[in-house]
């Protein structure tokens, strides 16, 4: 079996590319790129996108100032592929669809055990998971499914309990769990057997407060659609990005007021054009359609309501580039097979002279300890 390691990479350790935002350089703040949204009588910002048109190469430490680097453990049972990965303080579970079973390690990559696969069982899934939650305060695991009619609930010994039952089926649903309060807040596609967009329900299946599909409702439900929720501290985010392109907001749910705010909506270019929208701590996202000019995302900082088009660059890795990581949840994670990481420091490391020493020799020796036969490498950020 592998050693299991995780590093940290502090944000002093090296920028490789000079800050500024105008001549020749290459940019990396937005400090000087123009406004591009505003904010109505409402509140809600509305960017106009055919005013970004500055183009930034971003370092990741700017968004997350640490660097997680955990290397899961390398035995066969333990070997996770392309897919999603949940974090809580001390744990992570890890989902792919081609190995087809959640599995749970601590936060330094030590495997825990295999906690559910796909079958026809009933603490099994069908159709794939699409959400989970590790409570660390009762030791439990909540899994939800991509089809559900109930929430899975194991504990860490893998475990099966009793599960929740959800009021009516949950289509690419995303849940917040309140253990203390046995609660739970859902988001869901909805679909025309899905009557609400948001509830909020007990842990018996009775719905607290709840909000009408309405305006929302997906009918024919297809599932090319996607739900895009983030939950961190107090801030709840609920965005549809919809199959057929239209114009549309993010919403902030507020669960005291059951009530969805728009917060963020785009002037398009293009009315037709596929995009979706993302909400950071400290920024709105925007994903264009990859056949359009320029990078695919733009960044609008909350603060200042400037935005660019933006490349990210993991610069505590040599500044390679930063389009695996994903966002959720008030993390940046990238769940990387082993031969695609060492690729990209293998060509960082051929360019010495732009790497201080130290990170020089760091990069190297990770490089080294990599095998193409290792499991999956987990980054992870925690955003600020």
């Amino acid at each position: 079996m592998k050693q299991v390691i995780a590093i940290i990479f502090g944000i002093t350790i090296c920028l490789l590319v000079p800050a500024g935002c105008g001549g020749s350089e290459k940019r990396t703040t937005m400090d000087d790129c123009p406004v591009v949204a505003h904010a109505d009588g409402s509140g809600l910002v509305v960017c106009d996108l055919a005013s970004v048109r500055d183009s930034l190469d971003m370092p990741m430490s700017l968004l997350c100032p640490d660097l997680e680097i955990i290397r899961l453990e390398n035995s066969d049972e333990a070997l996770i592929g392309d897919g999603n990965v949940w974090i809580s303080e001390h744990y992570l579970g890890a989902y792919s669809y081609d190995v087809a079973a959640y599995k749970f390690f601590s936060r330094t990559g030590k495997f825990l055990g295999v906690i559910t696969t796909r079958g026809q069982g009933p603490n099994e899934f069908v159709s794939g998971i699409y959400d989970s939650y590790i409570d660390e305060s009762e030791g439990k695991i909540y899994i939800l499914s991509m089809r559900a009619t109930k929430i899975m609930v194991f504990d860490f010994q893998g475990n099966a309990l009793p599960p929740i039952p959800l009021p009516f089926i949950v289509h690419k649903g995303r849940i917040k769990i309140s253990a203390g309060e046995r609660t739970l807040v859902v988001m869901a596609l909805p679909f025309s057997d899905t009557p609400c967009v948001v509830w909020k329900q007990d842990f018996d299946g009775n719905i607290i407060s709840s909000i009408p599909a309405g305006q929302f409702v997906i009918d024919p439900g297809d599932y090319n659609n996607e739900l895009f929720a983030a939950f961190y501290g107090n801030n709840m985010t609920y965005y549809l990005s919809r199959w057929v392109a239209q114009t549309d907001s993010l919403y902030h749910y507020s669960e005291v007021e059951n009530r969805l705010t728009p917060a963020f909506t785009v002037q398009l270019i293009d009315e037709d054009e596929k995009h979706t929208y993302m909400e950071l701590p400290g920024h709105y996202v925007i994903y264009r359609s990859v056949d359009k000019p320029g990078s695919p995302m733009v960044l609008v900082d909350k603060q200042t309501l400037k935005g660019a088009y933006v490349r990210l660059r993991m610069d505590m890795l040599g500044d390679i580039p930063g389009e695996m990581m994903r966002f959720a949840n008030g993390y940046g994670i990238a769940n990387m097979h082993p031969s695609n990481l060492k690729e990209q420091l293998e060509a960082a490391i051929e360019h010495p002279e732009k790497l201080r020493p130290e990170m020089l020799q760091q990069l190297t020796a990770l490089n080294e300890s990599i095998t193409d036969n290792d499991n999956n490498i987990v980054l992870l950020g925690k955003l600020k």
